[in-house]
Parts: structure tokens; sequence; C-alpha cells
């Protein structure tokens, strides 16, 4: 078949949001939802889930990720070790989940390496997890947290100026884990959108200093990478870099014209559904918020779910309007997302770029074979 035919019917879903309910048991500073009441709701499981999600992963090379969200997933975790029993013998799906550490018990991490689910911990250093989550699991739950064979954090920075700090921390939890398992715990982080505690010290004068701390990190980087015999914290400083890579698609490199912005569930090749097996536009907006969006079930045809996805969409208009489709570093930024509102959005754009772009820089470097150019 023709290559360019072929794009035509390549639908693979990059994965499967699995919404087990609002209820969370912190309230920290800078989550969305800090000023919401999201009550604890026991809903039963749609059966017709299991089949829907096994088709997807059978009608596809690339594995799925059913990927379990909350609120705090963990406070569901007989529906979510349900759900794994399930589908565990379906040969093309991997799971993994996010968490913020304070519930995990040793059943919970027992079953997680029994099934090699990948644990997402949200943590922010102890400093700042204590003061910005007012919990630390790395410090009451460390010794749980470190038993699990698939791990990796999951970093808000909600202080990204202050990043010297979790970067320490996160090396000597790196050095016990490596000491236990000869493996490390990488990291991926979450952008800054100016929501919550983050606007107590956003100011116009600190752009240029986040531009500066970024570019820190992505020398250390540079230096891992450069260095013939790695430390485990090299290798880590490398997978955050990795992590970022993953996130960008080879369509995005495309003409300004052609690529694809999306985040989220306002990305057609990730569906978000709850446990009735209800479409939702964005997995962020739990249910009892009145920004979630439904789309539909799983029971209607893909083309009207995707009539439907477009006509509530307007992420294309919010991209349009902050100048995303001409910005040199979409790839990885892909706009500020239906989170953030019309108002702080030129704010976040200018917070993105100055996060992102050293990043840009640091891939630019990496297709020169690791040369600067300056120096040339």
């Amino acid at each position: 078949m023709n290559s360019k035919i072929k794009k035509f019917f390549d639908t693979d879903i990059d994965k499967v949001y699995i919404l087990l309910g609002d209820y969370c048991n912190m309230k920290c500073k800078y989550c969305f939802h800090n000023n919401d009441v999201m009550p604890y709701i026991d809903e039963k499981i749609n059966e017709d889930i299991f089949p829907f999600i096994e088709t997807i992963a059978s009608r596809q090379k690339s594995p799925l990720n059913v990927r379990f969200f909350g609120g705090e997933p963990l406070i569901y975790f007989d529906k979510m070790k349900y759900i794994i029993e399930k589908l565990a013998h379906v040969p093309n799906i991997f799971f993994t989940t996010i968490t913020n550490g304070k519930s995990i018990t040793q059943e919970i991490v027992d079953f997680f390496n029994k099934y090699n689910v990948m644990v997402s911990v949200s943590w922010d250093g102890h400093k700042a997890s204590k003061e910005f989550r007012g919990f630390d699991c790395f410090d009451t739950n460390k010794n749980l947290l470190l038993q699990l064979k698939k791990v990796e954090v999951l970093a808000t920075f909600v202080n990204f100026l202050k990043i010297d700090d979790f970067l320490s921390d996160l090396e000597n939890i790196n050095n016990e884990y490596f000491n236990i398992h000869g493996e490390i715990i990488g990291f991926t982080w979450a952008p800054i959108d100016d929501v919550g505690s983050q606007k107590e010290y956003l100011s116009k004068a600190m752009f240029d200093d986040l531009y500066k701390k970024s570019e820190e990190v992505c020398n250390r980087v540079k230096d891992a990478i450069r260095k013939k015999h790695k430390t485990p914290f090299d290798l880590v400083m490398i997978y955050a870099l990795y992590s970022d890579l993953c996130t960008i698609e080879s369509r995005d490199f495309g003409t300004s014209a052609e690529r694809l912005i999306a985040e989220g569930s306002d990305n057609p090749k990730i569906y978000s559904i709850d446990l009735n097996g209800d479409f939702y536009q964005f997995h962020r907006y739990p249910k009892s918020s009145s920004k979630s969006k439904k789309l539909g079930n799983i029971y209607m045809h893909y083309y009207a779910y995707m009539q439907s996805y477009l006509s509530q969409n307007k992420f294309a208009e919010q991209c349009a309007r902050v100048g995303c489709y001409n910005c040199d570093i979409n790839h990885f930024c892909k706009g500020p997302g239906p989170h953030v509102c019309e108002e702080s959005e030129k704010k976040c754009c200018r917070i993105r770029y100055a996060l992102y772009k050293p990043i840009v820089n640091l891939i630019e470097w990496l297709q020169h074979g690791g040369i600067d150019l300056h120096d040339l």
C-alpha cells in the first residue's frame, strides 16, 4: 500500500485513561481542583469496557498503555486490581498509574510488581512536597516505594527555580534504589501553568530566571551524555530528556500546517473513559467538574465519537489564538490545553517557552553530533 495512503488507516490508540473516580486524599496548593469538593462515589464497573479495550489492543501493532487516573488512583485500588486482573491476559497491553504515594501499602506494591505496573509518583522533592502538598511520600512511605520494580517520579516543579533542591533529593533516593535493584528511578515533569500557588512567585522578572535555570538543567544532561563512565544519576538526567522526546510523534515533523498539536484527551489517539464506559474530553477534569465534557460511550460508532469530539474541541482555536502552529517549541509544549483559561494563556506561553527552549537547543546540539556550534 502507498505509504501516503497508509497514513489514512493509521489509527493506533496511544493510551486509554481509565478514570477511577474524583476523590483525592490530598489538597495540593497547585492542583487544578484545589478548591473543589470531590466526593467518593463507589461506581460499579461496566464489564463491557474489557472487550472494548481488548479490541483496541488487538487491532494495532503498538502496545496500548492502559493508564489509571483519579482523583487519587490508589484510593480505588480494588477497582484497579480487578481491571488489571481482567486484562492481564491481553498480550498487547501494559499498565501504568499515577499516584501521590500516600495510600500505598505492601499489598499494592506486591500487586504492582507482579503485573509490571509502571508507577508514576508525583513528588517535588522533600521540602517542596511538604510546602505545597502537605505530605512527603518519599519520607513517610520511602521503604514501600523503593520496593517497586517499575517506578518513576513525576515532578510538577511548582517552583522550578529551586529545581536544584529536587535533583539533589532525587539523586539521594536514586542511590538507595540503585543499590537495591541495580536500576534507576527516572523522572518526567509537568510544565508550570500558572495556577494555584504558582501565582505566588511568578513575575515578569522571573521568566529570564526560568530560562537560565532550564538551561542549567540541560547543561547537566549534556555533561551526562558526554561522560564515558556514567553514574546512575547521569542516566536519570538522560531519562528525563528521553521522556520528553517520547512525547513527540513522527507526524509532528511536518510543515507548520500539518502538525498535530494536542494534549491529553484533546488528542483523538487518547481515550479517557470512566468505569461506566463513558468517554470524556479531557482526563484532568473530574466528572463532577462543570468543565468536564462527556463525548459519548463505548457503544457508539467511531465516526459518531469523532463527530462529538470535533464539535466540542476548542483546542485548535486556542492554538491559533496564541500562535502555537508557528512556535518553535510546539513539539514539546503542544499548546496550553483546555485547563488554561484564556486570560492566562499568554503568561503560560511565556513560561513554557522559558522552560522548553533550552530543551529544543539541546536537541539541536544532539542533531549536530553533540558539538557546540559556537565553538567551531
